[in-house]
């Protein structure tokens, strides 16, 4: 069957999720992103889409409307508000605006009426409350149950979906009711537990790691730079940096060096510490630059993650193009979905919902980079 499937994207970011969903077989036509960097990305990649607004507390009624004549049906309306009241990886605020951003996402549902939503956010979104002790995810439910949805939530982690990254995040899937079919998630195509259930048409394969992903890339030192790769290139890192961890073996923290003045004076030991070459990679975060930030230390060389190294990762093909200063496609990069779990994101929901199948079969790699292309 021909795909003819349209797509608008939401708090687009740099274009991760609309290029898992393109993968799939959905015409991305629109988006909205406020961050004018991440919209410079996300044009230069994908310059037949168009920028529908930016400001998505400011887009009114009339406007959705005039979206809903020019594009006709819409089938997925998709995005991940921002997260920062949400996330542990910075302070949790009940309080900040951001925090109720899905009304917005809500509001535009409604009135477009698209087939499918898709929203992605945080996993610790599910027990975040307000200032009045009520959940945040009880008024999102509430908000599309309202708009016309049947929705239902489920915590997913990427490295189950063949992307080489532990990243766990809670995805919200609302099904148009007049359609009368149940929201339903993708099956996990990989596990540590191999197994292949042939009757069944089901196999699970293993874990993607970081050496999937990256094990073919040069091998750098803190400061140097690849020959043939403007964007893998090691940052420079203080010289104590380097002495506390350059004999730090894979998988541990330069925190429990025996040596305590090796050990660096501040931070928990999740940090200072490298990942192992055959595991999936920690989650890109936009700090993967900073080894005082996360657990994001190269397993063998002494240095914070490249930019091409985090590109990899988050399985975004070589020739997607980065545009502004290195801070702006930092962010970009480790707030954007995986294009690969986005892609089986939209292909089940073309399958299971869109054309109403249940007749699902995954068979998902991670990316090749040949000729620069994403290829699964």
């Amino acid at each position: 069957m021909k795909n003819n499937f349209k797509g608008i994207a939401l708090f687009a970011g740099c274009g991760g999720f609309s290029l898992g969903m393109k993968e799939a077989g959905i015409e991305v036509v629109g988006m909205v992103e406020i961050e004018k960097a991440a919209r410079e990305i996300y044009k230069a990649n994908n310059p037949a889409t168009e920028i529908l607004g930016t400001d998505i507390t400011q887009i009114t009624e009339q406007e959705i409307k005039q979206w809903k004549a020019k594009f006709e049906e819409i089938d997925v309306l998709f995005g991940g508000p921002p997260c920062q009241g949400f996330s542990l990886a910075g302070k949790r605020d009940e309080n900040d605006p951001r925090n109720t951003l899905f009304l917005n996402f809500a509001k535009i549902a409604k009135i477009l009426q698209p087939k499918v939503i898709v929203l992605e956010n945080v996993r610790v979104l599910t027990s975040m409350k307000f200032s009045d002790n009520s959940l945040v995810i009880d008024l999102l439910l509430k908000s599309f149950d309202e708009a016309g949805y049947n929705i239902d939530y489920k915590e997913l982690n990427a490295q189950n979906y063949g992307v080489p990254q532990f990243r766990e995040r809670v995805f919200f899937i609302g099904v148009r009711k007049d359609l009368e079919l149940k929201p339903t998630f993708p099956i996990a195509t990989h596990s540590n537990h191999i197994q292949s259930d042939l009757f069944l048409g089901n196999s699970i394969q293993k874990l993607r790691t970081f050496r999937d992903a990256c094990g073919q890339l040069e091998s750098l030192e803190s400061g140097e730079k690849s020959t043939n790769d403007l964007w893998h290139f090691a940052i420079t890192h203080p010289k104590h940096v380097i002495q506390q961890l350059k004999d730090v073996p894979e998988g541990e923290s330069a925190h429990n060096n025996l040596n305590p003045e090796l050990r660096p004076k501040s931070g928990y030991n999740t940090t200072y510490k490298r990942i192992r070459w055959d595991e999936p990679c920690s989650t890109i975060s936009t700090t993967f630059a900073m080894i005082s930030g996360s657990r994001n230390v190269h397993p063998t060389n002494t240095r914070s993650f490249t930019i091409r190294e985090a590109m990899r990762v988050q399985t975004f093909p070589d020739d997607f193009k980065l545009l502004g200063t290195l801070g702006d496609i930092r962010t970009a990069i480790g707030n954007a979905v995986p294009p690969l779990f986005a892609k089986v994101l939209g292909e089940h929901i073309i399958k299971n919902i869109l054309n109403n199948s249940k007749d699902i079969t995954l068979n998902l790699v991670l990316p090749k980079h040949k000729n620069n292309q994403l290829v699964s």
